[in-house]
């Protein structure tokens, strides 16, 4: 089991209507991937994945760090989401 803090930052955040949330996850390992968290959340919330569809990228920080889908999360990470500020990125 891993567990995160998320934020949800701009429009997204109104769409889930939550800025934070500790997500845990279950994993055979000590870690997961962000694409894993993504995922997660797209399966246990129908609003991010509707989100998701509506948008071309999103930002993701790992410790106000930028990170891509193939970056590892552990147990205590901050994760930020964040949608483009403005059409285009």
């Amino acid at each position: 089991m891993v567990k995160v803090r998320v934020t949800y930052i701009g429009s997204l955040a109104d769409v889930l209507g939550l800025h934070t949330e500790v997500i845990e996850i279950s994993s055979d390992n000590a870690v997961i991937t962000v694409g894993e968290l993504i995922k997660f959340l797209c399966l246990t919330r129908p609003s991010f994945k509707t989100f998701m569809g509506s948008v071309p990228l999103l930002h993701v920080f790992i410790d106000d760090k930028e990170a891509s889908a193939s970056d590892t999360l552990k147990e205590g990470d901050k994760v930020t989401l964040m949608p483009p500020l403005y059409e285009g990125g």
